[in-house]
């Protein structure tokens, strides 16, 4: 009976098999369309093996992090780990300031505390706005002093388009970034911590018998992908970074500005689908990078000043991508004073002048790093610790030039304890050495 139906309605079931098959075929494309027309949409590929560029759209062009951010709050988390200043045991006690943070949270009452083990994995999987502030308090004194760490720390992984306002993500209209920027820092977390990245795995977490799933939803359904963070605020849309390792192929990928979750989740499948294939056919011979120093054509901080706003490729798929720094100039501009407004709900998105940041940290140029360890209330304080310092760390700052700064505090003198004549290298390796003997220590480009 059933051949007989088969039969008799054979011509429509092939017809409507023909019809079903094409639609599915053209859903990637359709989806592709969709995500790609949506203005706030940003997205970088890279092939890390060959240190190729598959595909750049917009991805120079100012973006909101939203919880991407999160990814440089756990990096400064696994640097304090690796220096000693916490362990995974030390206990986070929640302000009132990290209480109130809007969801997502874990919803932790002032006065109580969390272990840094415990925040770690809501930050990966919960993405909560609470432990981030409170991570932040522990970390930097107040989230606004641990956000400029933030930024300082960026720019050290040639970040030179990212402002961090606050440790979450949450809106903040001068807190922005790019899609290059954020495949910097997905690369820069799993150099420096090969270990620790393994925490972007997490699948879930159990937190006072409640579980929490991972937001990423392409971990453990495309082969491959190992995390790292999902992100969403109102103005930036839907932002995903993702690493993925198959057959050692190497690639991440950012997509910013998806109109939904589930269209951004699709377009980052094709994107990966597409250019995995294509990094595989290249057949390329692996090249040595210079990790430390970022030394690639397509991830290396960029030191170029831009003669004039320049348009950014639609598709760049080879390792000779412009990375100038200029973008096209737009009617809104992104405040560079602090402010703790929430951004205007809109589809429009702010694009900064080229080199403008909050702090006024220069742009990196190799060869002139200083370290600062702190600033003091007159010169002689400021001195003696120079001195001091010197004494802790002789070797690595015997070629380090020491001297005083003046700088306006609150209608008063303060002066900035300095050495300067480092290259990147020497100047973290100094600061870590100081650190370790209890001097304050930050380093940063001239």
């Amino acid at each position: 009976m059933l051949r007989r139906v088969f039969s008799r309605y054979r011509p429509n079931i092939v017809l409507f098999l023909a019809i079903f098959a094409l639609f599915v075929a053209v859903q990637p494309a359709d989806a592709t369309r969709s995500i790609r027309s949506d203005p706030r949409y940003a997205a970088f590929v890279i092939d890390i093996n060959s240190n190729t560029v598959l595909y750049s759209r917009s991805a120079d062009r100012p973006r909101y992090p939203a919880s991407l951010t999160k990814i440089m709050t756990l990096y400064m988390v696994f640097e304090a780990l690796r220096e000693g200043t916490i362990t995974r045991a030390t206990r986070i006690i929640f302000s009132s300031h990290a209480a109130a943070q809007p969801p997502s949270r874990l919803g932790i009452a002032v006065g109580q505390s969390i272990s840094v083990e415990s925040a770690i994995r809501a930050l990966v999987t919960k993405s909560a706005n609470d432990v981030a502030a409170a991570v932040a308090e522990h970390l930097g004194g107040t989230e606004s002093g641990f956000a400029r760490e933030m930024t300082r720390t960026a720019r050290t992984l040639g970040m030179s388009n990212t402002t961090f306002k606050n440790a979450s993500g949450l809106p903040n209209s001068a807190q922005t970034t790019t899609a290059r920027d954020m495949a910097r820092l997905g690369y820069a977390i799993q150099r420096d911590f090969p270990g620790e990245y393994s925490y972007f795995s997490t699948r879930s977490f159990t937190f006072q018998g409640r579980r929490y799933g991972n937001h990423n939803r392409l971990l453990g359904n495309v082969q491959g992908v190992d995390g790292i963070k999902t992100g969403y605020t109102r103005a930036s849309g839907f932002n995903l970074t993702t690493s993925l390792r198959r057959n050692n192929r190497h690639l991440i990928a950012v997509v910013m500005g998806g109109p939904t979750g589930r269209s951004r989740d699709n377009h980052m499948r094709y994107l990966l689908d597409r250019f995995y294939s294509q990094a595989v056919a290249r057949t390329q011979s692996p090249v040595e990078i210079d990790v430390a120093n970022m030394q690639t054509p397509s991830l290396r901080p960029d030191n170029r000043q831009p003669s004039a706003p320049v348009a950014v490729a639609t598709t760049t798929p080879s390792s000779t991508i412009d990375t100038s720094r200029g973008v096209i100039a737009a009617s809104v501009v992104v405040p560079t004073t602090p402010t703790n407004a929430d951004p205007v709900v809109t589809a429009t998105i702010p694009e900064p002048t080229p080199a403008a940041t909050t702090d006024n940290v220069a742009t990196r140029i190799e060869n002139q790093w200083i370290i600062q360890i702190g600033a003091y209330g007159n010169e002689n304080a400021a001195r003696t610790r120079l001195d001091a310092a010197r004494s802790a760390a002789s070797t690595l700052l015997a070629s380090g030039q020491p001297y005083t700064e003046p700088v306006q505090s609150n209608n008063q003198t303060l002066y900035r304890a300095r050495f300067s004549g480092f290259d990147r290298s020497s100047a973290v390796a100094a600061c870590r050495v100081l650190k370790q003997a209890s001097f304050p220590c930050l380093p940063m480009p001239k």
